[in-house]
C-alpha cells in the first residue's frame, strides 16, 4: 500500500471516532444518565487507605464525608480504623495497624467531621488551654497556633503538636456548611497537614 492511501485511511479513521465520541456525548442518553456523567467526570477518590472503610461510614453517619486525597507516604503500611461512625460525627484512626484504635504506639493521625450544633465549642475555645501559662508540656511545636487560608478561600485553624508523656497530633480544622471537619497527623510540621486538609477540600462531594 502506498504511502498516500495510508494517510488517508488513518485520516478516515480518526474521523470516524471523533464522530462516534460527538454522538455519544450530545445523546439523550448520556444527558439522563447518571452513571454515565458520573463516569465521565473521573471524580477523585479519597486515599486507598480509606477505601475499606467507606461502605460502613457512609450506612452509619449522616455528615458529609470529606476525605483527603493526600497522605504522606511512609516506608510502612497504613490502615484506617473507625473509631466513631454515627449520625452526627465520624472520627477515623490512621494507623501502623489494622486495629489501632488512637494509641500512641500505632497511630500516624486522625481524620474526622461532625455536626456543629449550639453547644459546640468554636475551634478558639477548644484549644484555649495551649495558650495558658499554667500549662506546660514537655515540647512544643516551633510553629504557632493560628489562622490558615486553606483552598477555595476557606479558614482553617492550625493546632500544633505538643508532647507530654507522648506526642500528639498537628491538625488543621476548618468548617463548612454547618460541619467541622479535622485532619491530623503526630507530630507533624504546618505546610504537610495543610496539604492534607486542602486535598480534602478539593475532594469534597
Amino acid at each position: 500500500m502506498n504511502r498516500s492511501k495510508v494517510v488517508w485511511l488513518t485520516c478516515l479513521v480518526l474521523f470516524v471516532c471523533n464522530w462516534a465520541l460527538v454522538e455519544a456525548y450530545t445523546s439523550p442518553e448520556y444527558a439522563t444518565n447518571p452513571l454515565i456523567i458520573s463516569q465521565s467526570l473521573n471524580q477523585s477518590q479519597p486515599h486507598q487507605i480509606f477505601r475499606p472503610a467507606l461502605s460502613q461510614l457512609q450506612a452509619k453517619t449522616r455528615v458529609p464525608l470529606v476525605l483527603p486525597t493526600y497522605v504522606p507516604q511512609e516506608d510502612y503500611s497504613l490502615h484506617v480504623t473507625i473509631n466513631t461512625a454515627e449520625s452526627e460525627r465520624y472520627e477515623l484512626t490512621i494507623g501502623a495497624t489494622e486495629d489501632c484504635s488512637g494509641g500512641n504506639y500505632c497511630r500516624y493521625g486522625t481524620v474526622s467531621g461532625q455536626r456543629i450544633t449550639s453547644s459546640t465549642p468554636s475551634i478558639e475555645e477548644e484549644y484555649a488551654f495551649l495558650n495558658d501559662p499554667q500549662y506546660q508540656p514537655s515540647e512544643r511545636s516551633p510553629e504557632k497556633m493560628g489562622r490558615v487560608t486553606l483552598v477555595n478561600g476557606i479558614k482553617g485553624y492550625f493546632i500544633p503538636y505538643v508532647c507530654g508523656a507522648n506526642c500528639d497530633d498537628s491538625k488543621m480544622i476548618w468548617e463548612q456548611n454547618g460541619y467541622r471537619y479535622l485532619v491530623g497527623l503526630k507530630s507533624e510540621k504546618k505546610r504537610t497537614v495543610v496539604e492534607m486538609a486542602n486535598s480534602a477540600i478539593k475532594n469534597k462531594p
